[in-house]
């Protein structure tokens, strides 16, 4: 579940089902959450799938979303070692670029904009 709340009282506004599944592939043990300001979009960290999954909110315009659409699909980038480096974290800095935080080898990932969900733009 996908949880949307006021930025004030932190009430639930929306509780909105993501799907387990896209595209035949199993989205496994999520890992963290952000929203990317630029384009609208979800985005699903999944260590165990080694994927970042976007999804478009929708809904009512008016309205708090009620619904998610898959938009892409993001495998994670090669692994410099043998090593699971055990994404933990996503956001995005300044210029939408966005960083992935690891927990094995105190790594962090750099993804430059549009490396990512490069259909949804």
């Amino acid at each position: 579940m996908l949880g949307i709340f006021a930025r004030e009282s932190l009430a639930a506004e929306a509780l909105i089902e993501v799907p387990s599944a896209v595209e035949g592939e199993r989205i496994r043990d999520l890992s963290d959450v952000t929203f990317d300001p630029r384009t609208g979009s979800v985005l699903l960290l999944s260590d165990e799938s080694r994927a970042i999954f976007e999804f478009g909110l929708a809904g009512d315009m008016h309205r708090v979303p009620s619904k998610v659409r898959f938009r892409s699909r993001t495998p994670l980038p090669p692994l410099v070692d043998s090593k699971r480096l055990q994404p933990e974290g996503i956001d995005f800095d300044a210029d939408g670029n966005l960083w992935i935080a690891c927990d094995a080898g105190r790594r962090v990932l750099y993804l430059e904009r549009g490396a990512y969900a490069a259909g949804s733009e």
